[in-house]
């Protein structure tokens, strides 16, 4: 699963607590597709990592909003963790929609690894 050195974000504070979030949030993900926390992969896939970094990521800005003393001395208009979590969870939302049961078992199932067959015809 997930550490704290996978986090590479420069600006955030990533905690032991934003590191357990992202990895129950990949176990919750993973069940809801019906794969057991046993059965996911480790090494995790990129689409099962990226998920919890992402989630990670928000879990943080969610905890820092509002502490920007930039954005508070008239410097910036925005919180940047204000900013850096509508970035994140918008990528989040996004891989969401494509995610698969394969992405955390990291193995295909019914399928024929990207090879098929189709009859073309010249007119």
């Amino acid at each position: 699963m997930l550490v704290k050195e996978d986090f590479t974000d420069e600006v955030l504070l990533i905690s032991e607590a934003h590191v357990n979030a992202a990895n129950d949030f990949v176990k919750l993900i993973a069940s809801k597709y019906g794969v057991s926390p046993d059965k996911i992969c480790d090494p995790l896939t990129y689409v099962a990592k990226r998920i919890g970094l992402l989630h990670g990521y928000v879990s943080c800005c969610l905890d820092y909003i509002g502490r920007d003393p930039v954005s508070h001395e008239g410097y910036n208009d925005e919180d940047i963790y204000l900013v850096k979590m509508r970035a994140y969870k918008d990528q989040l939302k996004e891989l969401l929609k494509v995610v698969s049961a394969e992405d955390f078992t990291g193995q295909q199932i019914n399928s024929n690894n990207g090879i098929y067959c189709m009859d073309l015809w010249r007119a």
